[in-house]
């Protein structure tokens, strides 16, 4: 009995100890996140005083220090951080409560990679290298896009420049992988093909003046490329970009009006938009989530709003040269 009223004596003291000792790290805990909260609290109060007295006042396109871990974001907004997004290149923060004033902040590698390829590509380009130079001033943008947005402007006149005079000139430079030189079969017409090659029956006359529809003759040579072409709209800088699958060819300034956030779930609800919108004869593009405009046209990605693209006069022309209904697609990007 004395044994087991020893026994019991230890069991209560150990479970007192172990008790005390759990009670103690909950108060050290609580002192750390207390210490923590108050950190964040005043570095918050700290760059907000900091940003309305005008000190460290953000500039577009700065750049960070020479770290080597340096991340690059897309157009930071000053205010609440909202979360982060893993990106394939480093780590871009979703900003809420948006104001004026913007921040991009790019890695000094990406910079000069960028940088690097332009200058390759320039070369190429003296040296008579058409094909390499366009490769280059393309991969350079797509590596830059949406981060850069100076670096990408020049890379984008740069093309569309270089397009304008060889991919949508009436030759064809040699080995092409975008354009050949086809022969009329029997029984072929423009309208034909053009339908083959995914085009508009508008580019494929664009292509070949000296071509008339009316006196096709079998074995004649018409100039094609390999479509079809599709549109990206990028919805933040009021541009829309042509592009002929991975390669960038040329980009119109559009009007954005009345957009409208969209809750997903309203795209898994057949029926909630209008479909089969023919939208050219209203000289507007309307974005729809289910369909796009025509038959064809739709979005590939969810939008983060449904509203109206404005296009008229020549840009709505070209665009109309570009687009098939049938075949192109339509890319949204926030």
């Amino acid at each position: 009995m004395a044994r087991w009223r020893q026994t019991s004596g230890r069991m209560r003291l150990y479970r007192g100890l172990m008790l005390w000792v759990l009670v103690g790290a909950l108060v050290v805990w609580g002192f750390i996140q207390a210490l923590r909260v108050r950190q964040a609290v005043l570095a918050k109060v700290q760059l907000q005083s900091r940003h309305k007295s005008g000190q460290d006042h953000p500039k577009p396109s700065a750049v960070v220090g020479p770290t080597p871990s340096a991340s690059f974001l897309q157009r930071v907004y000053i205010g609440k951080v909202a979360s982060n997004t893993p990106a394939p290149s480093g780590t871009v923060l979703s900003i809420a409560d948006a104001g004026d004033d913007t921040l991009e902040v790019i890695s000094p590698d990406l910079l000069a990679k960028t940088a690097l390829k332009a200058r390759e590509a320039d070369e190429y380009l003296a040296a008579g290298q058409v094909l390499q130079a366009r490769k280059l001033y393309n991969s350079a943008l797509k590596g830059i896009s949406g981060l850069g947005e100076h670096e990408a402007h020049g890379l984008r006149e740069k093309l569309a420049a270089l397009n304008a005079h060889t991919l949508l000139g009436t030759g064809v430079l040699p080995d092409d992988p975008a354009a050949r030189i086809v022969a009329v079969a029997a029984g072929d017409t423009l309208a034909r093909i053009a339908d083959n090659y995914r085009l508009t029956l508008a580019l494929i006359e664009e292509l070949n003046p000296a071509v008339h529809p009316a006196d096709l003759r079998v074995g004649q040579p018409v100039k094609v490329l390999f479509g079809p072409f599709d549109a990206r709209v990028v919805l933040h800088a009021h541009r829309i970009d042509i592009m002929l699958h991975q390669l960038y060819v040329t980009s119109f300034k559009m009007q954005l009006d009345d957009a409208l956030p969209v809750n997903p779930g309203i795209y898994e609800s057949p029926g909630n938009l209008e479909r089969n919108v023919n939208v050219w004869p209203h000289r507007t593009i309307i974005i729809n989530p289910r369909r796009g405009h025509g038959r064809g046209l739709m979005i590939q990605r969810r939008p983060a709003a449904v509203g109206n693209i404005g296009v008229s006069g020549k840009v709505l022309a070209r665009l109309q040269t570009f687009l098939s209904p049938k075949y192109s697609q339509v890319d949204v990007v926030p």
